[in-house]
């Protein structure tokens, strides 16, 4: 009984630790206003209150089935504080895909206004504007699939739903697949933008125009999206 007792101690005692790791991810999430930084450690006081509670519930315990007892109910509470870090996780890695979209949707501004110069001295544009379709097709698709992911996100933070949960996920994956295609499609154009149109910028590369036009945050937050996608699969 006492080495049960001791061990459960043990892990409750793991639980509260993994509990105030988490307060210190929400404290330093870049991606969180104010008030979900509030909310959110708020939650986490109230889960850190309750396991010290059924801490002292187990030292309490003065026989085997007491300690069952205990048992289960801090087995149903890690279950639901497990879900909702996940959920956090998961709303944080969302909020950074949403973060590369919007990013995106200004590289296809200033895409259009080389395409317009290219225009404008003469030349040959189909390809580049096949692929540039192909690119915004990509971010609109991340957009919707995003969406859907904050919609399912706000069901499963609500109700601790493990099925609202997974469900996000799907969505978050479908965005970032669609941000890792216009990530290589941006490369095409690239290409294609060096060898087809480096006397519109005056014997400079491609490249270097952009890096005038676009700043390189810009660029790079596409390319980011692997990043992004290899956090909200751990």
């Amino acid at each position: 009984f006492d080495v049960s007792k001791r061990h459960l101690l043990k892990i409750t005692e793991v639980f509260i630790h993994h509990l105030a790791k988490i307060k210190g991810h929400i404290e330093t999430n870049e991606y969180l206003t104010d008030d979900e930084v509030q909310e959110a450690l708020e939650k986490v006081e109230k889960n850190l209150q309750e396991l010290e509670e059924i801490k002292q519930k187990i030292e309490n315990a003065t026989n085997k089935e007491e300690l069952r007892e205990v048992l289960l109910e801090l087995m149903n509470k890690w279950k639901r504080i497990k879900i909702a870090s996940e959920i956090r996780a998961g709303i944080s890695v969302n909020q950074r895909i949403g973060g590369i979209i919007i990013k995106s949707k200004y590289l296809e501004i200033k895409l259009e206004k080389i395409l317009s110069r290219m225009e404008e001295r003469g030349l040959d544009t189909t390809t580049i504007s096949s692929l540039t379709d192909k690119f915004h097709i990509h971010i609109e698709n991340a957009r919707e699939n995003y969406e859907k992911a904050v919609d399912k996100f706000k069901i499963a933070r609500e109700n601790v739903s493990k099925e609202a949960l997974e469900e996000a996920k799907e969505f978050m994956t479908k965005a970032r697949e669609e941000l890792k295609n216009a990530d290589k499609t941006l490369k095409e154009i690239f290409h294609t933008l060096n060898v087809q149109a480096k006397e519109i910028l005056q014997d400079k590369t491609i490249d270097e125009e952009i890096e005038e036009e676009i700043s390189a945050e810009e660029t790079e937050e596409t390319t980011e999206e692997t990043e992004v996608g290899e956090e909200g699969e751990q």
